[in-house]
């Protein structure tokens, strides 16, 4: 048995150091024992001898007295059998969380996942049969309970779930608008105090009356605890839960941590660190002609009301947006993927016929394309992963390398302080810091848009600013157009081109087409975006661009299509949402900050941001 454990930890440890050179595409690392042929070989091999050296020294008879394995062993061959297998498992076993095998051991394999049977993990309140927290109320890894997975189903819950027909539009230059999500994401939250009515108090509350939210607020420095923001209210202590999004030390869940620091000196205990929440799996996104990979996590607790009957919420839940671009040229895969890619190449693929020369073979197995967990098991469906439009599966288990093949493009602030299922609206009143754009102008009634110094200029409306957010430079990118008179929407340069009305810079309409949300806009006159027909992240002069001679990953047959820029409305912005019964939508409009100076200037940072996003509400118990 000696020999055949030094055998089998040679093998293997051969195959993993293949796949960490990046020699051995498609094969995860805890499964080299069965899935690499040249390991499985050389084990059966080993199996085999170990099978033959057994046999020359034992008889049947001695193999059935000994007892060696349950149920009893009568022959020699079946005593082998039984006993390679049990030294197997614990040499290499085939799973990555119990039992630990020496593998697991020399790899630091993680120590336990939720489905194990056991309850191995802080986040953990029960595992299927180890329920003593809540007997015979575990939640499942599967589905239906798979939302609350290892938590206990008889407190009060609520999970909302992320629908990838989400429509958020980022940023004044229009180039990020109708930006998807992807399915699955969204928020766990334990829920306080519901009444007769369904209405119940969402997030960390304080335990005394009258019980204000106790998150720690993106500006409160590392330390700072929920206990001590209820104290300085005099409302008792915190409630809150390991359920709770904001980052906060993983043994001190009260104890508020740096988001940027995985290990923050705040999270002082031993084998302490950091934790922090995903938001949604990574998330490929195009603007401008530019691909990115966006890693969305929370900044705060989520807190907030919701009627756990009638769908409506208002609740604050702030994000950081990590925005990541590929240094190697790669607009079709700005995320590491899960499954369906070519092994070298990490191009999308369904077979190996999609992988042609030296590009594959396609790794179809849920292992991670590249990233940090490049070759290591994933989960691909919601809310871990789910398949993105034009760029494959993504999974919080894989995540973007910020040293490698990726470059950390900072982060931009989510401030969502106001999501609800109602209506959301924010309305222009900060001058904007171009020239052009700096004056007032007319918001709402008979001369809107109109630049103005008085509201008596300004029938049934109001003499305003023009932009939304600190720092904007100007509302929209549109071009002008006159307003009003016989010459209505057709460019100009000045008033007198207009008679009767008069010539709007920035003009921003109604576009009757995009139905996604309420009051989305379009640019009068441009300017014009040229994208390839089908593969819409691809930008294009010609037709020519979007052929597969110049464009591999687009498909037959694609022409290049002229679109009117989108834009947020002159006059406010205005997004409606829908109660959640169980189907339903929250909306919310909101600044978000300036960071990274590429990103800015494609996207319009600072700038306004808007969002419609469909999504279910799931509740328990």
């Amino acid at each position: 048995s000696e020999g055949l454990v030094v055998c089998v930890l040679k093998a293997v440890q051969k195959c993993r150091a293949s796949i960490l050179r990046g020699k051995l595409p498609g094969v995860p690392a805890h499964l080299c024992a069965s899935e690499d042929p040249k390991t499985v070989a050389t084990i059966a091999k080993c199996q085999s001898k170990l099978g033959d050296l057994i046999a020359s020294r034992c008889t049947d008879g001695q193999a059935a007295s000994l007892k060696l394995c349950e149920p009893d062993q009568v022959t020699v061959p079946q005593a082998a059998s039984c006993l390679v297998d049990a030294h197997m498992v614990l040499i290499d076993g085939p799973r990555i969380d119990v039992p630990a095998d020496l593998i697991d051991y020399e790899y630091a394999v993680r120590g336990g996942v939720c489905g194990d049977g056991v309850v191995n993990n802080m986040n953990e309140e029960c595992d299927g049969p180890e329920d003593t927290a809540c007997p015979g109320s575990c939640g499942s890894p599967t589905v239906p309970d798979g939302y609350f997975a290892c938590l206990c189903k008889n407190k009060p819950r609520l999970r909302i779930v992320e629908h990838a027909t989400a429509d958020t539009d980022n940023g004044w230059t229009g180039n990020s608008a109708d930006t998807p999500v992807v399915e699955g994401g969204g928020y766990l939250a334990d829920l306080y105090d519901c009444d007769g009515t369904g209405l119940c108090t969402l997030g960390p509350s304080c335990s005394v009356a009258p019980r204000s939210p106790c998150h720690v607020v993106l500006s409160d420095p590392s330390g700072t605890t929920g206990d001590s923001v209820c104290a300085a209210l005099g409302q008792g202590l915190c409630r809150k839960d390991r359920t709770a999004v904001g980052p906060h030390c993983f043994q001190d869940i009260q104890k508020k941590c740096d988001v940027d620091l995985h290990a923050d000196p705040v999270c002082d205990g031993s084998g302490d660190y950091c934790a922090i929440t995903l938001a949604a799996p990574p998330n490929p996104v195009a603007s401008g002609g530019v691909t990115v990979c966006n890693l969305t996590v929370f900044t705060e607790d989520i807190v907030g009301t919701v009627n756990v009957l009638t769908g409506q919420s208002t609740v604050r839940a702030p994000q950081r947006a990590r925005t990541y671009s590929r240094t190697i040229g790669a607009a079709n895969k700005p995320c590491p993927v899960c499954g369906g890619f070519c092994g070298v190449s990490k191009e999308r693929c369904a077979s190996n016929a999609d992988c042609p020369g030296s590009t594959g073979p396609c790794v179809t197995a849920a292992v991670c394309s590249d990233g940090p967990n490049a070759g290591k098991e994933c989960r691909s469906g919601p809310p871990f992963g789910s398949a993105v439009t034009f760029f494959g599966t993504t999974s919080i288990d894989c995540l973007p390398d910020t040293t490698h093949e990726y470059t950390d493009g900072a982060g931009l602030n989510l401030y969502v302080t106001n999501r609800t299922t109602g209506t959301a609206t924010l309305a222009p009143t900060v001058a904007c810091s171009s020239p052009g754009f700096s004056g007032n102008a007319c918001i709402g009634g008979t001369s809107a848009g109109r630049p103005c110094t008085a509201a008596s200029e300004c029938p049934g409306g109001s003499c305003d600013p023009q932009c939304f957010c600190a720092g904007q430079i100007r509302p929209n990118a549109c071009g002008a157009a006159c307003v009003g008179g016989p010459n209505d929407t057709i460019e100009c340069t000045s008033d007198s081109e207009c008679p009767a009305g008069f010539c709007h810079a920035g003009d921003c309409r109604l576009d009757p087409t995009d139905l996604d949300s309420v009051q989305e806009g379009v640019c009068t006159n441009g300017p014009a975006d040229r994208h390839c027909s089908v593969t819409s992240f691809r930008a294009c002069l010609s037709s020519t661009d979007c052929s597969q001679a110049s464009c591999p990953y687009c498909e037959a047959g694609e022409t290049c299509l002229t679109s009117k820029r989108a834009c947020f409305m002159n006059g406010g912005i205005v997004r409606r949402g829908g109660p959640r019964t169980p189907e339903g939508a929250s909306a919310g409009v909101y600044c978000i900050a300036g960071n990274n100076a590429a990103v800015n200037s494609v996207a319009g940072f600072p700038g306004p941001a808007a969002f419609t996003q469909p999504e279910l509400q799931l509740t328990v118990p």
